[in-house]
């Protein structure tokens, strides 16, 4: 039993904030921890603790709030809510705010409620829907998360002898068609002993088994247990630390399923037996704390003669291509005329695509079927002449030609734009349609790599105009590896891993289905996550073979708060996919994300390294509810 004084008599102000984070319940964003810290617990407690109802032994009152504060608060500083930002003046009115359409849900049963995050885009005149209702099936018999119709879904399913086993099934009217199977082996993963790799120790790379072990080739066991442990590391929470110690040549690390650590400069991850790593060209001085360092793979001269591999990637050059072991035509893959070369369809539009599995042959080309529109699923196209049309086929009927796949957007620039991808878009709402953020006007005509010394951008075009930055504290500003231009927007690199897609490939050829796992896909099922009207996500293949996924404001003119919430999407994005939320891991689309890392930092001088972005908190309690609602799913 705790007394305490009448809070209306003493200091009201100081403790009105507390009722409102604990009906907020704001979280740490790394941890997701939900408790205030220890030194606001004692501090609060110190104040309002009625002494004359308190036993009269000394140190009762310290006691008491030792116990206490034991119960409901964090002792760690780090991985607490401080309840300190709640009891600052907010110095001036807030009058910009950020929308949440599809909170509370508008759709009913059955039906998943879908962000419109382009309605500044929609044509002048004409009423933009912030919201689009979905039919979708829920995930088993009393979940309430929906997955899209015709999307494939990955269900637990007991099988004798077997561990971590799925049925792959598909939504249609309910979840149903569920032949596929396949097993997903957590095993550990091993570094050779002689595999010459010098590893900095790094706190994630000490969390897995210590009593680890390896086979010699002649039989013997050996033990890799490391003197120093993870207490003896900082940590930075759920992503990798970002603290480094001089190299170690171990004689093996034995990785837990899911564990990960750097190899140089390169982010590795474990997943079912397989190590999966960025494919970063690491030089002897580097360490985990130079993010923003850029160098061609292989060593490659910066050159650009853009090729296109055969799974849909531009590369600046064909020195990158045959580093990464892939196939290439010359010429930008958006150059490509798939349909003029020799094809099955009598009716043919271009569909350029990027997939993700090497071993594939990606094609860019859609056939279209020339009759029996009525009886095809809605799969909007938008046409040469800004007309949606329900599909394809309903195009074809109308003799039209495709402009991009999905609604037609309005409000862009119609000329020629570069996308940060590497390839030239014919409009700004063509790449935005192919979520693929703008880095500059006109056609591709280089590619940027970051000095690490000057901290300014090479080898693009020297009258090169970038589009400005918003003078914004909260500019989360990044160059995206290979582009010319920062923007302002919260970005993750995610790993995906190749043996999953193999797997699930295996499984859904034996009922003769042809889903094909490609980065739009990807980035169409990551949308459905970003809840913000006012932010929107982009994302494409880097060179360096990772997915880089920026999340931006869609507005003219954002505020420091939609700069703030659309990076808070971005990490709210990260710990799902770190955290293998059931969100992600229920579509089959982004069951293959393994890893993510946030990388968007503070705009620096030239010269200076970036720091990782620090949010300030204009508006805390709206930033803590968002942190609730949204991070702690």
């Amino acid at each position: 039993r705790v007394y305490v004084k009448n809070i209306d008599e003493f200091s009201p102000i100081t403790f009105k904030p507390v009722p409102c984070a604990l009906q907020l319940k704001p979280c740490n964003r790394a941890t997701q921890s939900t408790r205030i810290c220890r030194s606001n617990c004692y501090k609060l407690l110190n104040a309002c603790l009625d002494e004359s109802r308190l036993s009269r032994v000394k140190g009762a009152k310290a006691a008491k709030i030792v116990e206490v504060c034991a119960k409901f608060s964090s002792p760690d500083e780090e991985s607490c809510v401080s309840l300190d930002p709640f009891l600052e003046a907010m110095g001036e009115n807030v009058t910009e705010q950020y929308t949440m359409p599809c909170s509370p849900d508008p759709c009913g049963p059955a039906k998943f409620c879908e962000v419109n995050h382009h309605c500044s885009k929609e044509e002048q005149g004409r009423r933009c829907d912030p919201t689009e209702c979905k039919p979708g099936c829920p995930v088993g018999q009393v979940a309430a998360y929906l997955v899209p119709t015709d999307a494939f879904v990955p269900i637990p399913t007991v099988v004798s002898g077997k561990n971590n086993c799925y049925r792959i099934c598909q939504c249609k009217a309910r979840i149903q068609e569920c032949e596929s199977l396949y097993c997903v082996p957590q095993d550990y993963c091993t570094i050779l002993p002689d595999s010459g790799i010098d590893m900095p120790v790094t706190a994630e790379a000490l969390t897995m088994d210590p009593s680890s072990t390896w086979h010699s080739e002649n039989g013997g066991r050996h033990s890799t247990q490391s003197s120093r442990t993870t207490n003896d590391l900082p940590t930075s929470g759920g992503f990798p630390s970002s603290y480094s110690y001089p190299p170690t040549r171990l004689p093996l690390q034995s990785l837990r399923h899911g564990s990960a650590l750097f190899v140089k400069c390169n982010l590795c991850v474990c997943f079912g037996g397989e190590i999966t790593c960025s494919k970063r060209n690491c030089n002897d001085s580097m360490d985990v704390s130079e993010p923003s360092f850029f160098q061609l793979p292989c060593y490659c001269e910066p050159k650009y003669l853009p090729v296109c591999t055969y799974t849909g990637l531009t590369l600046p050059n064909e020195c990158i291509a045959k580093c990464l072991d892939l196939k290439y035509v010359k010429g930008e893959c958006n150059e490509i005329e798939s349909c003029s070369q020799p094809t099955a369809c009598n009716v043919c539009e271009e569909d350029h695509q990027v997939c993700l599995l090497k071993s594939d042959e990606c094609n860019q080309h859609q056939c279209v079927q020339p009759y029996g529109c009525q009886s095809l699923p809605d799969d909007p196209v938008c046409d040469e002449e800004g007309t949606t049309h329900r599909n394809l086929c309903r195009m074809n009927e109308a003799s039209k030609r495709m402009a991009y796949k999905g609604r037609c957007l309005y409000n862009c620039k119609d000329t020629a734009v570069c996308g940060v991808d590497g390839n030239t878009y014919t409009s700004e709402c063509h790449a935005i349609a192919r979520f693929i953020s703008v880095d500059y006007e006109g056609p591709c005509q280089g590619f940027g790599i970051i000095n690490n010394e000057t901290g300014e951008v090479e080898g693009c075009a020297k009258d090169l105009v970038c589009p400005p930055l918003l003078t914004s504290t909260s500019c989360a500003a990044f160059i995206p590896p290979g582009a010319c231009c920062p923007v302002c927007a919260g970005a993750i690199r995610i790993l995906y891993s190749q043996k999953q897609i193999m797997r699930y490939q295996k499984a859904l050829n034996t009922r003769g289905s042809g889903t094909v796992f490609t980065v739009e896909k990807v980035m169409k099922s990551l949308t459905r996550h970003i809840e913000v009207a006012e932010c929107a996500l982009y994302g494409h293949l880097t060179m360096e073979m990772d997915l880089l996924v920026l999340i931006k404001s869609t507005l003219v003119e954002p505020t420091d708060l939609h700069h703030q919430i659309c990076a808070l999407e971005a990490e709210k994005l990260a710990v799902l996919i770190q955290r293998g939320s059931p969100r992600i891991v229920t579509d089959l689309s982004t069951s293959i994300l393994v890893y993510a890392k946030v990388v968007h930092y503070e705009l620096q001088a030239p010269g200076q390294a970036p720091s990782l972005v620090s949010l300030p908190l204009p508006t805390t309690v709206i930033i803590a509810a968002f942190l609730l609602i949204h991070l702690a799913q």
